[in-house]
């Protein structure tokens, strides 16, 4: 079988697309494809975005090993098939993540102030804890340790626990950061103030994960707002 362009130029356009629909995007937890099932899945759940990872992990695996048999199929290459299939999963996709990654993090390094400040990770759990409701909150952040004395961080609560609390934001304390691996890990316990008549044998708090809250970040008079979900 001779070499065939046409197969070949398609595999190329859908790796393209492929690594485009799933590289996380800057100031974000999610890629394009993560944002249109957040978006579709927020319009059934009442403002919940609960993310599904089989919704676009499962077709993304397909994609890679359709892609790879595409190149294999198009003769482009003089060499074994399972040959090639091995320089796309051990080589080119890990190459891909890792340079689209360098890519994000070389966005961050080129702006200053709260712009620079790339959100790792975060979590946020509201559990019955000796007879109180406490929030536990653990904040990662990455590689701009010289912000820490400048910035002031907010947690702004999912809307559903507003008729819950009385507390609708969280000030996080930034005085007590540890470092691991040039990532910030701020970690912080607040005690939650039940709404008067609510009683907390009556509460349950499993129905909160499951929701948006906010994070903000603010230096002098930048501010920069953070929408995050822990299913995602």
């Amino acid at each position: 079988m001779e070499y065939d362009s046409r197969i070949f130029k398609r595999a190329m356009i859908a790796l393209a697309l492929m690594t485009l629909l799933t590289t996380e995007l800057p100031y974000s937890d999610k890629a394009i494809i993560q944002h249109i099932v957040h978006f579709i899945a927020s319009r059934f759940t009442d403002g919940a975005s609960i993310y599904v990872t089989s919704i676009w992990a499962i077709p993304t695996i397909v994609a890679s090993f359709w892609i790879t048999f595409e190149i294999i199929r198009s003769k482009r290459f003089n060499i074994n098939g399972f040959v090639i299939f091995m320089i796309m999963f051990f080589i080119i996709f890990p190459f891909i993540d890792k340079s689209t990654s360098f890519a994000r993090s070389t966005f961050y390094m080129l702006n200053d102030g709260v712009n620079s400040i790339e959100m790792v990770d975060t979590s946020l759990h509201i559990t019955d804890f000796d007879n109180e409701i406490e929030a536990f909150i653990t904040l990662e952040l990455k590689n701009y340790e010289e912000l820490h004395d400048s910035i002031d961080i907010e947690l702004i609560l999912p809307k559903v626990t507003y008729e819950c609390f009385e507390e609708s934001t969280i000030n996080i304390d930034t005085n007590h950061i540890a470092y691991s691996d040039g990532i910030a890990i701020i970690r912080e316990q607040v005690t939650l103030t039940l709404s008067e008549g609510d009683d907390i044998d009556d509460l349950s708090v499993m129905k909160f994960r499951i929701h948006d809250y906010q994070i903000l970040i603010q230096s002098e008079t930048e501010k920069r707002l953070y929408i995050r979900n822990d299913r995602y």
